[in-house]
Protein backbone atom coordinates (compact mmCIF):
# COMPACT_ATOMS: atom_id res chain seq x y z
CA UNK A 1 0.00 0.00 0.00
CA UNK A 2 2.89 2.14 0.82
CA UNK A 3 4.46 2.06 -2.25
CA UNK A 4 1.52 2.39 -4.43
CA UNK A 5 0.72 5.64 -2.44
CA UNK A 6 3.82 6.70 -3.19
CA UNK A 7 3.47 6.19 -7.05
CA UNK A 8 0.21 8.15 -6.95
CA UNK A 9 1.54 10.90 -5.15
CA UNK A 10 5.50 11.41 -5.85
CA UNK A 11 7.19 12.69 -3.40
CA UNK A 12 10.83 14.12 -2.04
CA UNK A 13 13.95 11.40 -1.04
CA UNK A 14 13.56 13.62 2.44
CA UNK A 15 9.31 12.81 2.51
CA UNK A 16 9.23 9.16 1.30
CA UNK A 17 12.35 8.07 4.38
CA UNK A 18 9.63 10.37 6.54
CA UNK A 19 6.68 8.23 5.64
CA UNK A 20 8.49 4.79 5.58
CA UNK A 21 9.81 5.31 8.99
CA UNK A 22 6.47 6.33 10.37
CA UNK A 23 4.76 3.43 8.12
CA UNK A 24 7.21 0.84 9.71
CA UNK A 25 6.60 2.32 12.65
CA UNK A 26 3.15 1.62 13.08
CA UNK A 27 3.55 -1.73 11.50
CA UNK A 28 5.89 -2.94 14.65
CA UNK A 29 3.61 -1.54 17.32
CA UNK A 30 0.88 -3.19 15.66
CA UNK A 31 2.80 -6.52 15.58
CA UNK A 32 3.51 -6.08 19.19
CA UNK A 33 -0.07 -5.77 20.17
CA UNK A 34 -1.40 -8.69 17.79
CA UNK A 35 0.24 -11.69 16.35
CA UNK A 36 -2.09 -11.10 12.96
CA UNK A 37 -0.88 -9.16 10.22
CA UNK A 38 -1.83 -6.21 9.98
CA UNK A 39 -5.05 -5.87 7.43
CA UNK A 40 -5.24 -3.39 4.32
CA UNK A 41 -7.76 -1.19 6.82
CA UNK A 42 -5.26 -0.76 8.94
CA UNK A 43 -2.81 0.06 6.51
CA UNK A 44 -5.25 2.86 4.64
CA UNK A 45 -5.83 4.33 7.88
CA UNK A 46 -1.93 5.10 8.75
CA UNK A 47 -1.92 6.37 4.91
CA UNK A 48 -4.88 8.93 5.57
CA UNK A 49 -2.79 9.91 8.81
CA UNK A 50 0.50 10.65 6.88
CA UNK A 51 -2.06 12.60 4.01
CA UNK A 52 -3.35 15.08 7.12
CA UNK A 53 0.11 15.08 8.19
CA UNK A 54 1.43 16.44 4.98
CA UNK A 55 -1.51 18.29 4.07
CA UNK A 56 -1.21 20.25 7.43
CA UNK A 57 2.57 21.25 6.74
CA UNK A 58 1.51 22.58 3.60
CA UNK A 59 -1.17 24.72 5.04
CA UNK A 60 0.61 25.64 7.70
CA UNK A 61 3.73 26.53 5.06
CA UNK A 62 6.18 24.25 6.82
CA UNK A 63 8.10 21.72 4.75
CA UNK A 64 10.32 19.01 4.84
CA UNK A 65 12.78 20.81 3.22
CA UNK A 66 12.89 24.42 4.65
CA UNK A 67 15.44 26.73 4.62
CA UNK A 68 18.58 27.61 7.50
CA UNK A 69 16.56 28.04 11.39
CA UNK A 70 18.06 30.47 13.43
CA UNK A 71 21.06 28.52 15.63
CA UNK A 72 22.39 27.24 12.07
CA UNK A 73 22.54 30.82 10.91
CA UNK A 74 24.35 32.30 14.30
CA UNK A 75 26.34 28.95 14.03
CA UNK A 76 27.68 29.78 10.33
CA UNK A 77 28.07 33.42 11.05
CA UNK A 78 30.01 32.42 14.47
CA UNK A 79 32.33 30.57 11.94
CA UNK A 80 32.53 33.01 9.68
CA UNK A 81 33.39 35.27 11.90
CA UNK A 82 36.33 33.27 13.51
CA UNK A 83 37.58 32.54 10.42
CA UNK A 84 38.05 36.37 9.21
CA UNK A 85 39.02 37.34 12.89
CA UNK A 86 42.35 35.19 12.51
CA UNK A 87 44.10 36.64 9.33
CA UNK A 88 42.70 40.31 10.17
CA UNK A 89 44.83 39.98 13.45
CA UNK A 90 47.82 38.55 12.30
CA UNK A 91 47.88 41.29 9.70
CA UNK A 92 47.12 44.00 12.42
CA UNK A 93 50.17 42.47 14.59
CA UNK A 94 52.09 42.37 11.62
CA UNK A 95 51.66 45.99 10.65
CA UNK A 96 51.91 46.99 14.55
CA UNK A 97 56.02 45.14 14.66
CA UNK A 98 56.72 46.70 11.03
CA UNK A 99 56.11 50.13 12.49
CA UNK A 100 57.63 49.42 15.43
CA UNK A 101 60.87 47.84 13.55
CA UNK A 102 60.52 51.00 12.12
CA UNK A 103 60.68 53.43 15.18
CA UNK A 104 63.29 51.60 16.58
CA UNK A 105 65.70 52.00 13.59
CA UNK A 106 64.97 56.16 13.49
CA UNK A 107 65.53 55.85 17.47
CA UNK A 108 69.43 53.80 17.44
CA UNK A 109 70.09 56.27 14.37
CA UNK A 110 69.49 59.80 16.24
CA UNK A 111 71.57 57.89 19.47
CA UNK A 112 74.29 57.00 17.19
CA UNK A 113 74.20 60.00 15.89
CA UNK A 114 74.45 61.95 19.45
CA UNK A 115 77.65 60.12 19.70
CA UNK A 116 78.99 61.70 16.40
CA UNK A 117 77.71 65.03 17.73
CA UNK A 118 80.19 64.84 20.87
CA UNK A 119 82.75 64.11 18.25
CA UNK A 120 82.45 66.83 16.37
CA UNK A 121 82.16 68.99 18.96
CA UNK A 122 85.93 67.76 20.53
CA UNK A 123 87.05 68.16 16.65
CA UNK A 124 86.08 71.92 17.05
CA UNK A 125 87.82 72.51 20.33
CA UNK A 126 90.39 71.33 18.58
CA UNK A 127 90.32 73.56 16.11
CA UNK A 128 90.34 76.61 18.32
CA UNK A 129 92.82 75.34 20.24
CA UNK A 130 91.00 74.77 23.28
CA UNK A 131 90.26 71.87 26.11
CA UNK A 132 88.78 69.13 23.75
CA UNK A 133 85.72 69.22 26.33
CA UNK A 134 85.30 72.84 26.21
CA UNK A 135 82.14 74.19 25.75
CA UNK A 136 80.12 71.08 27.39
CA UNK A 137 78.41 72.30 31.06
CA UNK A 138 77.96 70.38 33.93
CA UNK A 139 74.05 69.04 33.08
CA UNK A 140 76.14 66.82 30.28
CA UNK A 141 77.58 64.70 33.30
CA UNK A 142 76.18 61.41 34.28
CA UNK A 143 74.62 63.02 38.12
CA UNK A 144 72.15 65.08 36.09
CA UNK A 145 69.27 64.95 33.66
CA UNK A 146 71.54 64.91 30.45
CA UNK A 147 71.52 67.17 27.76
CA UNK A 148 70.75 67.64 24.08
CA UNK A 149 73.11 68.58 21.00
CA UNK A 150 71.76 70.14 18.45
CA UNK A 151 72.96 69.77 14.85
CA UNK A 152 72.83 72.17 13.37
CA UNK A 153 72.42 74.86 16.13
CA UNK A 154 74.98 75.94 18.63
CA UNK A 155 75.15 75.83 22.40
CA UNK A 156 73.75 72.81 24.79
CA UNK A 157 70.28 72.32 25.92
CA UNK A 158 69.69 71.44 29.95
CA UNK A 159 67.19 67.87 29.59
CA UNK A 160 65.95 68.93 33.41
CA UNK A 161 62.58 69.00 31.43
CA UNK A 162 61.82 66.20 29.09
CA UNK A 163 60.22 68.64 26.08
CA UNK A 164 63.27 70.84 26.34
CA UNK A 165 65.77 67.69 24.61
CA UNK A 166 62.75 66.70 22.35
CA UNK A 167 63.42 66.41 18.71
CA UNK A 168 61.71 68.29 16.09
CA UNK A 169 61.83 67.08 12.52
CA UNK A 170 62.93 69.87 9.90
CA UNK A 171 61.00 69.05 6.99
CA UNK A 172 63.97 71.08 4.88
CA UNK A 173 65.74 69.60 2.15
CA UNK A 174 67.91 67.36 4.65
CA UNK A 175 65.59 66.55 6.96
CA UNK A 176 67.97 67.20 9.86
CA UNK A 177 66.34 66.38 13.73
CA UNK A 178 67.41 69.27 15.96
CA UNK A 179 65.71 71.04 19.54
CA UNK A 180 64.69 74.28 17.21
CA UNK A 181 61.62 74.37 15.79
CA UNK A 182 60.38 71.70 13.26
CA UNK A 183 57.44 69.42 13.68
CA UNK A 184 57.18 67.71 16.72
CA UNK A 185 58.27 63.91 17.20
CA UNK A 186 57.98 61.40 19.98
CA UNK A 187 61.82 61.42 20.23
CA UNK A 188 63.49 62.45 23.28
CA UNK A 189 67.55 62.57 23.25
CA UNK A 190 69.71 62.73 26.39
CA UNK A 191 73.25 62.96 26.75
CA UNK A 192 75.52 62.08 29.04
CA UNK A 193 79.64 63.20 28.92
CA UNK A 194 81.99 61.77 31.84
CA UNK A 195 85.26 61.82 31.89
CA UNK A 196 86.86 58.48 32.45
CA UNK A 197 90.32 59.14 33.73
CA UNK A 198 89.81 62.42 36.05
CA UNK A 199 88.65 65.99 34.77
CA UNK A 200 92.03 66.69 33.03
CA UNK A 201 91.94 63.32 31.40
CA UNK A 202 91.71 62.38 27.57
CA UNK A 203 89.18 59.75 27.61
CA UNK A 204 85.67 60.26 28.11
CA UNK A 205 82.67 57.88 28.16
CA UNK A 206 79.64 59.12 26.42
CA UNK A 207 75.91 58.08 26.84
CA UNK A 208 73.18 58.62 24.50
CA UNK A 209 69.79 57.39 25.65
CA UNK A 210 66.58 57.80 23.14
CA UNK A 211 63.14 57.44 24.09
CA UNK A 212 59.44 57.64 22.19
CA UNK A 213 56.78 56.22 23.23
CA UNK A 214 55.32 53.90 21.21
CA UNK A 215 51.27 54.24 19.77
CA UNK A 216 50.66 50.90 18.86
CA UNK A 217 52.45 49.15 22.58
CA UNK A 218 51.39 52.13 24.91
CA UNK A 219 54.44 51.92 26.73
CA UNK A 220 57.71 53.94 26.33
CA UNK A 221 60.68 52.43 24.64
CA UNK A 222 64.28 53.47 24.16
CA UNK A 223 67.31 52.95 23.02
CA UNK A 224 71.22 53.38 24.46
CA UNK A 225 74.57 53.80 22.76
CA UNK A 226 77.96 53.72 24.71
CA UNK A 227 80.82 54.89 23.30
CA UNK A 228 84.32 55.84 24.59
CA UNK A 229 85.95 59.18 22.83
CA UNK A 230 89.40 60.38 23.35
CA UNK A 231 91.77 63.77 23.01
CA UNK A 232 93.63 62.32 20.23
CA UNK A 233 94.50 65.67 19.45
CA UNK A 234 96.53 66.66 22.67
CA UNK A 235 100.07 65.87 21.46
CA UNK A 236 99.30 67.59 18.00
Amino acid sequence: MLKTFLKRNPRSLQEQYILRLFYFASLIKQLARSSVAPSIRFRTSHLELFRKVLRLKRDRGVGLQGGFSLIEALVAISILLVAIAGPMTIAARGLQTAFYAREQVTGFSLAQEGVELVRAWRDGNALLGAPWLAGLPGVCTSNSHGCGIDARASGVVNCNVPNNCRLNYDEGDRGFYTHAAGAPTPFIRRIWIDPVSGPGGNEAEVVVEVSWESGFFASERNVTVRSRIFNQYDNI
